[in-house]
């Protein structure tokens, strides 16, 4: 053999050896990506319930759970199947009508990761993983029982004497461009009309949003919005979307 042939045959055999390499790569790739994800995950799982704990706990209970009288379950499968992230994203940065903001651009105390660490955290309620439990169980929750005996001062407000004729009027003139006719417009984030959503909004929550609107999402309807309606006007809307619950 001469040195060229010598050459040759080395750059075929490294050529091999490059293509051989790849292919187990590729084949342990997906795997790695899988594993990396997840370990990814399960941090800011534990980075999220450290956040939730100290932040969240006193209105939604150590688990999400709610407070009775004070607040309904986040941690529902009907609850987390009718909200998406961004949604999730934007009520814990600008807040709600009942539930302040937290992000940092609110005057909050939360950065951007903070908030979805703690979104991290609450979808890992959806998982039945013994991590999910192990990392529950891992929070110190003692004092958690003295959240459950806040005052509150919901009050469940009775529609029957609403016009929902009038709410219906109101609601096709103000509320059916962004939200649908009958508010089954699905590219919005959030479906009004789904039996979820009816389900786990309580009557004031909805009044308080129409009222005052959501910030950079939501114009407000209510005396101080550019487009004023009187709180018994609000309410006849509400009936209206009420009237959709099965």
């Amino acid at each position: 053999m001469n040195n060229m042939t010598i050459k040759i045959f080395a750059c075929l055999l490294l050529s091999v050896a490059i293509v051989v390499f790849l292919f187990i790569y590729s084949l342990n790739e997906p795997r790695r990506m899988v594993s990396a994800t997840e370990k990814f995950r399960v941090e800011a799982v534990e980075r999220g319930v450290k956040i939730f704990e100290k932040n969240c706990v006193a209105c939604h209970g150590g688990n999400g759970q709610g407070i009775e009288g004070l607040s309904k379950p986040i941690n529902s499968k009907g609850f987390l199947t009718s909200i998406n992230n961004s949604t999730l994203k934007k009520a814990i940065s600008y807040g709600l009508p009942n539930m302040p903001a937290f992000s940092r651009e609110m005057n909050g105390q939360l950065n951007a990761n903070d908030i979805k660490d703690v979104i991290s955290f609450i979808r890992n309620w959806e998982s039945d993983s013994s991590s999910s439990k192990e990392i529950i169980s891992e929070v110190d929750r003692s004092d958690e029982n003295e959240y459950e005996t806040l005052p509150t001062e919901t009050v469940s407000i009775d529609l029957s004497d609403r016009d929902v004729k009038k709410g219906a009027a109101l609601y096709t003139k103000k509320c059916a461009i962004c939200h649908g006719k009958n508010g089954e417009d699905e590219t919005n984030e959030i479906v009004i009309h789904s039996q979820e959503f009816l389900k786990y909004q309580e009557n004031e929550a909805i009044f308080d949003t129409i009222n005052t609107g959501i910030p950079g999402e939501m114009p407000a309807y209510g005396e101080e919005g550019n487009s004023p309606l009187s709180e018994d006007e609000i309410w006849n809307i509400v009936a209206f979307i009420r009237s959709w619950e099965k």
